[in-house]
């Protein structure tokens, strides 16, 4: 996720970058297509954000762990979500609106 270290600054250490729309699985085939319909990309900064690499790194705001959102059910939400998106405005509205839910610890 190369432009989003050039967008969004590491909050802390250690955070790690997250693919909020996943490219490397075969369900998310759709994602890339989705996204790339609307001219963006997986690694692009719209589709990124920090969240705390374990349950031991700092997390003052309670944000979803990265190594615990990797889940089927996550998956499948994001999916079913991005299924929806008809305009690269929407792609963007409901990426924004799983971002939200990550930094408020909605998953796992």
């Amino acid at each position: 996720m190369g432009r989003l270290n050039a967008g969004s600054p590491e909050p802390s250490t250690p955070h790690s970058p997250h693919h909020i729309m996943v490219g490397n699985l075969l369900k998310a085939v759709s994602i890339k297509t989705v996204l790339g319909k609307f001219g963006t990309g997986v690694n692009d900064a719209e589709n990124g954000g920090w969240l705390p690499l374990s349950s031991r790194s700092p997390n003052p705001t309670g944000a979803s762990v990265h190594s615990r959102i990797h889940t089927n059910d996550y998956y499948d939400y994001v999916n079913d979500l991005m299924g929806e998106a008809r305009t690269q405005q929407e792609a963007f509205d409901i990426i924004g609106h799983v971002r939200k839910q990550l930094q408020g610890g909605y998953w796992p």
